[in-house]
């Protein structure tokens, strides 16, 4: 590679990641992570060795904000991995050597010194010992071997002690153990849930409904989907295990999990037909994004009735998959934006988002579509959501004629312009 070539890389590769740490500045996570991903192979197709480095540390920083805590796990190991080799070329454009042989030699006035003691001692000759010497040499032996002995027993005095003090601390803790355990066990299936409320991290909060479900079916008998078949929901002591169940199976989405999710979603839906908790709602976009297509459909016509801006917007999204920019996805998706016309604003990044899902929703309101676009956008690529700005381009500016500006600046972010 020329250092013109090279240079024009750089700087290409600096933009992005520039424009990726402004979005990121700004919360627009997905704008952030598509800019890393472009600046991390912008940097990796012309070998740039610390930048394909930077980027992938900030990759792994955006996708951990945005809950994507696999995807960070390997951005982090590779970026770990490439440390090394960043260290060694820096050391070799640093010029750092390291010490030579004669450096770590003693000096040759010391060499010959040694030499001369060592000589020296080899040449000194022992002289003929006495009958008086033999004797206290053989007495200082005596004396010797008494006290060698009695170390002995000292050291293997120590030894045991040791040994009764390590049995007694392994015996402590293996019972601190059963008595944690103990107490793990008498906590409820409720404890768990109100805890993990107070939990930011996506796999403690996982394990941590794991083990309200562990509680929940130690309450309840193990029998319990059997002994409550027909009542799952409506009877009080099963409502906490299934609450438990469902937000696992939202956990497991985030860490990329989504066929445990599926099965958990569907074990639900058999348990409790009525479906009280509106996990049909969650399964769909699951089977999407699992690429079971055959069972989506399935589900999709099970519930053709159903208007709400999750099951619209994912069957538009379906389609679009399946057939591309047919009639039959461009029908679907307009029937999604009448259905919500909120959902391309929010999906855009214009609006400023809030931190935490809303609590209230209802069908076609702005807190419905939220709740779609912060649970589900990272499904919207850029292919997709330059589709939906140019099939909904038209209706947008009927449906918000008021601010015309907000529908230029929704259609610019959706098409990446």
């Amino acid at each position: 590679m020329t250092t013109e070539t090279k240079s024009k890389s750089q700087r290409n590769w600096t933009e992005q990641f520039d424009s990726a740490q402004k979005h990121k500045q700004n919360r627009k996570y997905k704008k952030a992570l598509q800019a890393l991903e472009e600046a991390l192979a912008l940097a990796r197709k012309h070998s740039l060795t610390e930048e394909t480095f930077l980027s992938l540390k900030a990759l792994a920083d955006v996708q951990r904000l945005s809950g994507h805590l696999k995807q960070a796990g390997r951005a982090e190991e590779e970026a770990l991995a490439m440390s090394s080799q960043l260290f060694a070329a820096r050391a070799v454009s640093g010029g750092e050597t390291q010490p030579t042989m004669a450096e770590s030699k003693e000096s040759p006035e010391e060499n010959r010194k040694n030499a001369n003691d060592l000589k020296s001692d080899r040449q000194a000759k022992p002289g003929k010992k006495s009958d008086k010497d033999k004797k206290h040499e053989k007495a200082e032996k005596v004396k010797k071997g008494e006290k060698t002995d009695k170390s002995k027993k000292e050291t293997k005095s120590v030894k045991d002690e040791t040994v009764k003090k390590s049995d007694k601390k392994a015996k402590s803790t293996k019972e601190d153990s059963r008595q944690k355990e103990s107490e793990e066990d008498k906590k409820s299936c409720r404890h768990y849930l109100e805890k993990a409320n107070s939990i930011n991290d996506f796999e403690e909060r996982a394990d941590c409904f794991r083990k309200a479900i562990k509680a929940g079916r130690k309450e309840v008998g193990k029998d319990w989907e059997k002994k409550y078949a027909g009542v799952h929901w409506l009877a009080l002591e099963t409502r906490p295990i299934m609450q438990a169940m469902a937000c696992l199976a939202r956990e497991l989405r985030w860490l990329d999990e989504v066929d445990e999710a599926i099965e958990i979603y569907e074990t639900l839906l058999a348990l409790n037909p009525n479906d009280n908790q509106g996990v049909r709602y969650e399964l769909a976009p699951c089977l999407f994004e699992a690429g079971k297509y055959e069972a989506l459909e399935a589900h999709l016509r099970k519930y053709g009735s159903e208007s709400a801006a999750i099951f619209l917007y994912t069957r538009a999204l379906y389609l679009y998959q399946k057939t591309g920019n047919s009639k039959e996805a461009r029908d679907a998706l307009q029937r999604a934006f009448k259905r919500n016309a909120y959902v391309p604003i929010f999906l855009s990044d214009v609006v400023e988002m809030p931190e935490e899902r809303p609590t209230f929703i209802g069908i076609g309101d702005e807190n419905e579509a939220l709740s779609y676009v912060m649970e589900y956008s990272y499904l919207w690529e850029p292919e997709q959501s330059a589709w939906l700005a140019n099939t909904l381009e038209k209706d947008l500016y009927k449906s918000f004629a008021d601010d015309p500006e907000l529908v230029s600046d929704v259609l610019k972010e959706l098409r990446l312009e």
